[in-house]
Order: structure tokens, then sequence, then C-alpha cells
């Protein structure tokens, strides 16, 4: 496993590289006050660290944890958590497949980091 440093058009990101995918967790792509319009991010200074699980959304306890096991367990929570995590092939000039987790959990549990 590799540390890579990406160019995003905000500013320089840190991802993790194994066995040919790159892996951003915890991207920022907007910021927003509770039932507040959406807002985008300001470019940043340095190097931004996506090489670990970011927070999710306030919830309830899962009441499907029982069928489904921990999903939730080590999670930190913050109310301000527009992020997603991106998984895609290491560039080698070929358009490729890229997958996005956005959070979700159908207003039961969830996060953009299960992925």
């Amino acid at each position: 496993m590799t540390e890579p440093i990406i160019h995003l058009p905000n500013g320089h990101v840190r991802v993790r590289q194994t066995a040919g995918v790159l892996q951003a967790r915890g991207l920022r792509y907007a910021t927003a006050q509770r039932f507040r319009p959406p807002t985008a991010i300001a470019p940043w200074q340095g190097v931004l660290d996506a090489t670990h699980r970011g927070a999710a959304c306030p919830q309830v306890p899962y009441r499907f944890a029982f069928v489904t096991g921990p999903v939730m367990d080590g999670m930190t929570y913050d109310e301000d958590r527009l992020t997603v995590t991106v998984t895609a092939p290491v560039p080698d000039g070929r358009a490729r497949p890229v997958m996005v987790w956005f959070h979700g959990g159908a207003y039961i549990s969830g996060s953009g980091e299960h992925g």
C-alpha cells in the first residue's frame, strides 16, 4: 500500500493505493448548516489527508444491527458531513469506471464511508 498525492481542483489530496486501486475517503464536496442550502468548499492549502474514514451524520442507534452486523461501530459523527468516498483504478490513460459512495441509509443509518 502506498499513499500518493493527487491534485484536485481545490487542492492536493493524499489517497491510498492498493493493488492498482486509488481510494480517497471522507472528501468534502460542500458544506451546509442544518436545513440550509449547501455551499461549495473553498480551495485549501497543503495536503488534505483522505486515507481514513470520515465522520457520519449524527443518527439514532441502528435498529437492524442484529441483521447487518455493527456497520456503524467505530464511526465518529459530525453534523456537517457532505462528503464522499471515491474508489478508482490507478490512471493508465484509458477510460475507467469510478465508484462514489454517498451517504445513504434511507433515514435509518449509514454514511458515505462503507466503501
